[in-house]
């Protein structure tokens, strides 16, 4: 008998074969050692992802830490300050011609009532969307190794991020691409209620109305998203605000400031958003994932519901387990959960939980306690030497190979501005440039090659900063090597101990970066413009 196909034993192992067949199989089983081995591989792998996928649900729902109303104030000050850097940078960059094809990054570009940060991300997609609606399934795996390898980095020292990070890779990885897709741009894109789509919709303008049916997925790029009618794929939304009115048969991923479902949702809902509420009439029959600042569930929740939140009020009712990451929780006695509910909380007062609610399973809440200060541990102080030794060590290389890169002056406000914007654009432009490139097998290693360098001058930024910092307070003479290295080792110094400093290290180690891409870019095009 012959060996039966890899897939087939693959569906062996997931128990998805009749009767008959598997009888067939394991028939051949018994005779044939080659695919024993091959199944027991495949149910080997089936284990640890299971394993590994609990695993990081549990320390997700454990340790998420909370957004609270004042990081989303230092946010929005940050892109504020950021944007006018950007601005300025823009502007000189247009006198200068280079700015060809960018003028969708300037978030001052389109008037509107949308906000800053809404309004650039819009701009943003309104140029990728031909990529995402055509994106096949080698595009698809591509995009979802460079979040596998994107997430490891990440988690190293965040690895409460992975159950984001998890949802969105087994999200992109299970996507498959529409046969066919129709696009529509305008201000106002609107599906009439007796409209049928046959197919995939990617609709992008101030407002998207869905009033008819959509019968694949819809990518939905806007101000304000509205689905009144049907859809039969998954959804997609990235907007200010997005409303479900309708039903949805399949999953619902959306980025938005405001979130509200009063329809039904077939599948299951990922809110990455501000604001996330189910309303009463509102009801998801799978899982809900919401990671927002305030999270409202009034309606109907199928199996689970997780909520990673400022503030978590419930209302309606949960068919498992509700678990919930908060700052604040409430469960008002109209709540019905038939599982379990935990709770991770910083204070056991900010919990409250009515005694008419109903809570089918136990109720568990787990206090996180106060961490430790990184600054009363030895280790801290060793890694950071470490760090400032090789810092250094890397600069005197550099500065053997390339001493161009180190002779940039900043003389003026507006020179400031202008190379901190320029370092935004690096830090922002660069990796979906490389997203675009890799997408085409052709562009591959050009994707690799930039990213390389990309990821280097993210290391080196901090030793191009501290440079200019120690020139500038010592004024070494120029072209001696022995003055170089006094300025760097000073500039090294006060930079290591302004990036850590409590509270406004985190934002003074961003402007470092900015500077630090924005003063090798220009040296380098000056260097080149000489050359």
């Amino acid at each position: 008998m012959s060996c039966f196909p890899e897939l087939t034993y693959a569906c062996y192992v997931d128990g998805e074969l009749a009767a008959e067949e598997v009888r067939r199989l394991e028939a051949h089983l018994a005779l044939c050692a080659r695919c024993r081995r091959l199944v027991e591989s495949l149910a080997a792998e089936n284990r640890l992802l299971v394993a590994a996928l609990q695993e990081v649900s549990e320390a997700g729902a454990a340790g998420w830490r909370t957004v609270r109303p004042l990081d989303i104030a230092w946010s929005a000050a940050a892109v504020l300050l950021v944007a006018a850097g950007l601005n300025a940078a823009l502007q000189w960059l247009a006198s200068l011609g280079a700015l060809v094809g960018l003028e969708w990054v300037n978030p001052f570009g389109e008037p509107g009532q949308m906000s800053l940060f809404f309004n650039g991300l819009f701009y943003l997609l309104r140029g990728g969307e031909t990529v995402i609606a055509n994106l096949t399934r080698i595009g698809v795996v591509a995009l979802t190794a460079a979040l596998a390898v994107g997430a490891f980095l990440l988690v190293r020292r965040r690895p409460r991020a992975a159950g984001v990070l998890v949802t969105l890779a087994v999200a992109l990885g299970l996507a498959s691409p529409a046969a066919a897709v129709e696009r529509r741009k305008a201000d106002v894109v609107t599906v009439a209620r007796s409209e049928t789509v046959n197919e995939s919709l990617v609709a992008s303008g101030e407002t998207v109305n869905i009033e008819g049916v959509v019968a694949g997925e819809l990518f939905a790029f806007g101000r304000r998203v509205t689905i009144r009618g049907t859809v039969k794929g998954d959804v997609l939304c990235w907007a200010q605000t997005v409303a479900i009115e309708g039903t949805v048969e399949g999953n619902v991923y959306g980025f938005a400031q405001r979130v509200t479902v009063s329809g039904a949702v077939a599948r299951n809902l990922y809110a990455f958003v501000q604001s996330f509420q189910l309303e009463s009439a509102g009801r998801v029959v799978g899982d809900v994932h919401s990671f927002s600042e305030e999270t409202v569930l009034d309606g109907t929740v199928g199996r689970d519901a997780n909520a990673f939140s400022g503030s978590t009020e419930v209302r309606g009712s949960v068919g498992r387990n509700f678990r919930a990451a908060t700052h604040k929780l409430a469960v008002l006695g109209s709540a019905r959960i038939a599982g379990d509910l935990r709770a991770y909380v910083y204070k056991k007062e900010h919990i409250h939980i009515d005694p008419a609610a109903t809570i089918g399973g136990k109720t568990e809440t787990q206090l996180r306690p106060p961490r430790a200060s990184r600054y009363a541990q030895p280790r801290f102080y060793v890694r950071q030497a470490l760090r400032l030794v090789a810092a250094f060590l890397t600069g005197l290389v550099l500065f053997w190979l390339f001493p161009f890169l180190f002779g940039a002056r900043l003389s003026t406000a507006k020179a400031v501005l202008q190379t901190v914007g320029v370092g935004f654009l690096v830090l922002v432009a660069t990796p979906i440039a490389i997203c675009l490139v890799a997408i085409t097998l052709i562009g591959l290693p050009m994707a690799l090659l930039t990213l390389a360098v990309w990821l280097a001058g993210l290391y080196l930024a901090k030793v191009f900063v501290a440079a200019f910092v120690g020139r500038a307070l010592l004024n070494p003479a120029e072209g001696q090597t022995g003055a170089f290295v006094r300025a760097l080792l000073v500039g090294l110094l006060i930079l290591f101990v302004a990036v850590n400093i409590p509270y406004v290290g985190g934002w003074i180690s961003f402007l470092v970066l900015l500077v630090g891409l924005g003063l090798a870019v220009s040296q380098a095009r000056s260097r080149w413009q000489a050359a």
